[in-house]
C-alpha cells in the first residue's frame, strides 16, 4: 500500500534559524541555485503535520 502525502508549503531555514523564503507551490524540485553554500532546514508543512530535513548545498 502506497500513501501519497499533499505537501502544503515548504519553509526553508538556514543554520542559524533564519527564515530564507516560503514555497508555496512545491513541485518535485526547489531552485537553490541562487544560495550559498552551506546547511539549510527544510520544514515540510503536509497536511496537519511537519517534518524537518537537513539540505547541505556544495
Amino acid at each position: 500500500m502506497s500513501t501519497r502525502l499533499i505537501i502544503n508549503h515548504i519553509d526553508l531555514y538556514d543554520l542559524a534559524g533564519k527564515h530564507l523564503k516560503k514555497i508555496i507551490q512545491p513541485n518535485k524540485m526547489i531552485n537553490i541555485a541562487n544560495l550559498p553554500s552551506g546547511i539549510y532546514f527544510l520544514k515540510i508543512n503536509v497536511e496537519n503535520e511537519s517534518l524537518i530535513k537537513r539540505m547541505v548545498k556544495k
